[in-house]
């Protein structure tokens, strides 16, 4: 199982990499920023955008809606999410 996980994780950052190197434009919403593993994407990701001088698109909104986000006192968690999120940003 684990040779599985492996081949899965080597075949996702090869596709990553195509990706970025083919210039297509990449934009990730707030649902993917606030996502659990947001955080492996842009330790993977982070290395292609180098190599290829390229960028990952993220609109004002989503910007605004993680502002938002981090002043939730109701939901402390969304909060910590969002303030991480927009320290990546």
């Amino acid at each position: 199982m684990a040779i599985n996980n492996y081949s899965e994780i080597e075949k996702s950052k090869n596709e990553m990499e195509q990706y970025v190197k083919e210039g297509y434009k990449i934009f990730i919403d707030t649902c993917s920023l606030l996502e659990d593993s947001a955080d492996a994407f842009w330790q993977n990701i982070a290395p292609y955008l180098q190599i290829y001088d390229s960028k990952i698109i993220i609109p004002f909104r989503c910007i605004e809606e993680l502002m938002k986000h981090q002043n939730n006192t109701s939901d402390p968690a969304l909060r910590k999410k969002a303030i991480h999120s927009l320290t990546i940003c």
